[in-house]
């Protein structure tokens, strides 16, 4: 049969491929080296960490390489070199050869390889074939043990990824959308192409350090991507602070340096730097308790005036002394805001004008807001929310909330607050 004598030529061109990649690989010491031109290729393994697990749950493979007779050379500079596709499938089947290799040798069996895969592949279809499916055969690794690393921004084609993406998964492999945040990033493919792991691009959490609102925006970037099914990995991960971020934006798993550099044999053990997180976690995740008691004291205080039948006008007044509010206002019981609000600061809009028109909350209508419907619910059980948007002067929030009865009508007093409120008190 004419198909099945194809079928057996490929078969025997990827058996020749594989056994031409292996007589390129040397042992050197512990490890494998492989050989190309003038350059030596070895391995080494970063360790991407769950902190829940408190231990690596993975490992990128990364290349290492040198002259033979001179210094290292980058990975970039390496493929950069290259003068053709050729050349690029070459290096980089031969990479992935290696670093399976090398891990092998030493890697826990429940554990991820994540392997990178050049763009100039994928746009070419130079990396469509069976190749993937012999080199898991050959080394007998299962494909779900496999995470395929893929730039998508470098691809400009959406067919293409999409190809690259369906041929992975055909060989159970799991892939993995890296640098997501960088300039070219596109969501409308991550919705497409449902991958198994998404990987921050290093710059958000550099960022996420150095602007309060990029901190504040994470947790929801990390929930959209929830949204899709696919893991999320923080990657650029130098400190503890960092890293502090990075679990408060519900990240599932963590790499970069505070947990480990590069080594050329997978990390096993809990880093170094978990047990102190793990502390600081605590810490910090304790400390909302003693500011809720306070604010809890503060506002019902004015509640307890109102519902004696001090005037609105009058009991705001103790609010006066309050810092971090930004205002205070009543609500009845069907969401409408009664009067304007009590600003003890001057409003943001004072010095932006461009919000003035949504300065004026007076009547407005909050039913829609869960913080309002929480405290309805619950009479006399103060409610905080998480930060979000303000629409009256376009900045982040919490609101404090409360219903209480006067004259045998339910009312709510709602207090926003700036997001570092909850921290410790004044």
């Amino acid at each position: 049969m004419p198909g099945l004598g194809l079928a057996n030529d490929a078969d025997d061109l990827l058996r020749s491929e594989l056994a031409a990649l292996e007589a390129l690989i040397t042992r050197d010491g512990e490890c494998y080296v492989a050989h190309h031109h003038d350059l030596i290729l070895g391995s080494a393994f970063q360790p991407i960490v769950s902190v829940a697990h408190r231990r690596p749950v993975a490992h990128e493979a990364l290349l290492r390489a040198r002259r033979r007779n001179g210094g290292p050379l980058s990975p970039l500079a390496v493929f950069a070199a290259l003068r053709s596709t050729h050349e690029v499938v070459h290096i980089d089947r031969l990479s992935r050869f290696l670093h399976i290799q090398n891990y092998l040798r030493s890697a826990p069996q429940a554990t991820w390889l994540f392997l990178n895969v050049d763009a100039r592949s994928i746009n070419a279809r130079n990396d469509h074939s069976p190749f993937v499916g012999r080199l898991l055969r050959h080394f007998a690794i299962e494909g779900h043990r496999l995470v395929i690393e893929i730039l998508e921004g470098a691809i400009a084609r959406s067919s293409r990824l999409t190809e690259a993406v369906a041929y992975f998964r055909s060989r159970g492999c799991l892939t993995a959308i890296d640098d997501f945040g960088s300039g070219h990033s596109n969501f409308d493919r991550l919705w497409h192409l449902s991958p198994e792991f998404v990987k921050l691009d290093r710059s958000l959490i550099r960022q996420a350090l150095d602007y309060r609102r990029v901190r504040n925006l994470l947790p929801h970037l990390v929930a959209l991507l929830h949204e899709i099914g696919a893991l999320v990995i923080m990657e650029g991960v130098e400190t503890e602070d960092q890293a502090l971020i990075a679990v408060d934006s519900n990240v599932d798993l963590i790499q970069g340096f505070a947990f480990g550099d590069p080594q050329p044999t997978p990390a096993t053990d809990e880093p170094d730097g978990l047990p102190a997180l793990h502390a600081r976690i605590r810490r910090h995740l304790t400390m909302p308790l003693a500011p809720r008691e306070y604010w809890d004291e503060a506002f019902v205080a004015v509640i307890h005036r109102l519902a004696a039948g001090t005037p609105w006008s009058e009991a705001r007044l103790a609010l006066r002394g309050e810092p971090r509010l930004l205002r205070a206002y009543i609500v009845d019981a069907d969401g409408r805001q009664a009067g304007p609000p009590y600003m003890p600061q001057p409003r943001a809009t004072d010095a932006d004008p461009r919000y003035v028109p949504l300065a004026d909350t007076a009547g407005a209508d909050w039913f829609s807001r869960p913080y309002f419907r929480r405290a309805c619910a619950h009479p006399g059980q103060p409610q905080l929310t998480r930060p979000y948007f303000s629409i009256p002067d376009a900045t982040l929030c919490v609101t404090w909330a409360c219903s209480f009865d006067l004259a045998d009508t339910m009312q709510v007093l709602c207090c926003d607050l700036r997001p570092d409120a909850v921290g410790a008190p004044p």
